[in-house]
């Protein structure tokens, strides 16, 4: 019954977003225009973002949501130590280089909906920027911790995930510095602010 329904509100979406009067907008405001009601918001960003992972829809680099445009693509994120990262899209050979400033966020391993800023051509490789994470590739992570007087950070084993993860006191098990622990993500941050999880295990 589920799966019925998602398939019905995909239809509803697809054909609001393909009728020849619409006009790419936020979410927000389809929602509002569409009548979802606040309870089924949740849902309602589940089927577009079944929509964005099918490539029926795409959301544009000012954030709005409409038809996919030849420039944006999803594909699998890989980061590397130093920050930058590349997008795999099934299908195509090569891989889209993701500048450290476009990364909005991503981690290694997810799902991402990319918008290409720079095609290829004379010896350079696409370059995109990732306007959409549409499913989080890794949850948990072995990682040091590190212990600080109110706080903690475990810093990742992996050097793909560049980024220490803050350890609230109160979520640390009682970890204490160069403890190896498993730290599951309970935010993924955002350019200005660190991802944050709890410990699981020492």
């Amino acid at each position: 019954m589920q799966e019925e329904r998602m398939h019905e509100r995909e239809h509803m979406i697809l054909s609001f977003v393909e009728d020849e009067h619409y006009r790419p907008m936020k979410i927000k405001e389809m929602a509002a225009l569409m009548n979802v009601p606040k309870k089924q918001r949740g849902e309602f960003h589940e089927v577009l973002d079944r929509l964005i992972a099918k490539g029926k829809i795409a959301i544009n680099r000012r954030g709005l949501v409409g038809l996919p445009e030849e420039n944006i693509v999803v594909g699998e994120f890989m980061a590397t130590q130093k920050g930058f990262g590349f997008v795999r899209v099934e299908g195509h050979k090569e891989d889209i280089f993701i500048p450290e400033s476009q990364v909005n966020g991503a981690f290694h391993g997810d799902t991402v909906q990319v918008a290409l800023t720079r095609a290829e051509g004379h010896g350079r490789r696409r370059e995109g920027q990732i306007t959409k994470i549409l499913t989080r590739g890794v949850s948990r992570i072995v990682c040091t911790y590190e212990k600080s007087k109110t706080f903690g950070f475990a810093v990742p084993d992996n050097p793909r995930f560049g980024q220490d993860i803050f350890i609230p006191q109160e979520r640390s098990k009682g970890a204490v510095s160069g403890h190896k622990v498993v730290v599951e993500i309970t935010g993924y941050g955002t350019n200005t602010k660190s991802p944050e999880g709890k410990v699981v295990e020492i």
